[in-house]
């Protein structure tokens, strides 16, 4: 199905690139919250490029999807999680920013790898996309 490795996908790039701010921003956490939130945004921030990977591995273009939608899932899941540190003053208001903005970029590019099989099927069969 993929001729390139799963490295030169910009998408798995732009989530590695999150995991990394994921753990600069929680670095600074409470010690009684390294094995908590702090873990658990790092947890859902590296799930991201893992299911993209692994997604792009399997050959079959269903299976792709479920891995896109399951990092989508991931990525819903560190918006959350971002969120509660923020409102635990964990995060300054400037790097919930930051890190909310690229969240929101990632997900914009997951959103586009999601419609792209409703893409080929309209080119193929001159189908108006699905509403």
């Amino acid at each position: 199905m993929h001729t390139q490795p799963f490295e030169k996908l910009a998408i798995w790039q732009q989530s590695m690139n999150l995991v990394a701010r994921v753990y600069r921003a929680t670095h600074p956490f409470p010690s009684d919250e390294r094995s908590g939130l702090a873990a658990t945004l790092r947890r859902s921030a590296v799930a991201i490029p893992a299911k993209i990977a692994d997604g792009h591995g399997c050959g079959d273009h269903r299976e792709f999807q479920k891995a896109v939608a399951a990092a989508l899932g991931s990525m819903r899941e560190l918006h959350t999680h971002i969120t509660i540190a923020r409102r635990l003053r964990y995060l300054s208001a400037i790097r919930t920013f930051l890190l909310r903005r690229r969240v929101h970029h990632i997900r914009h590019m997951l959103d586009e790898l999601m419609a792209e099989p409703a893409k080929t099927r309209d080119k193929e069969t001159g189908s108006p996309p699905d509403q």
